[in-house]
């Protein structure tokens, strides 16, 4: 892939434990270096899970991915070099706070 030497490109790609892309979740990537602009990129994964940011090149990003009833993920330091295309691949995890009591249901139908 061809990215100008003005930019730098990081896919990400979004599942969840059992490997299941996560359409929906919002991956953001905070710049480290105050010279860097207060600018954050911030896009949404597609239906494939995958998401792509064009970053500052030559700055180190904290990229944090967050989807709703999953447990945002611990940021991770990515550093972008000018031209150059980043991947990156985040497991979520089922938030447990969300998860609601699991019924249990007698085996024969006619004992309810």
């Amino acid at each position: 892939a061809c990215v100008p030497v003005f930019t730098s490109v990081l896919v990400v790609h979004v599942v969840d434990s059992e490997g299941a892309a996560i359409e929906g979740a919002l991956v953001s990537a905070a710049p480290l270096s105050p010279d860097a602009g207060a600018d954050t990129p911030k896009l949404v994964s597609s239906q494939t899970g995958m998401a792509a940011i064009s970053l500052t090149p030559n700055t180190t990003h904290a990229v944090q991915v967050r989807a709703r009833g999953f447990v945002p993920s611990v940021p991770v330091a990515v550093r972008s070099e000018g031209g150059a295309v980043h991947a990156l691949s985040v497991k979520l995890d089922l938030d447990p706070n969300l998860l609601g009591p699991i019924l249990e249901l007698p085996a024969n139908p006619a004992a309810r």
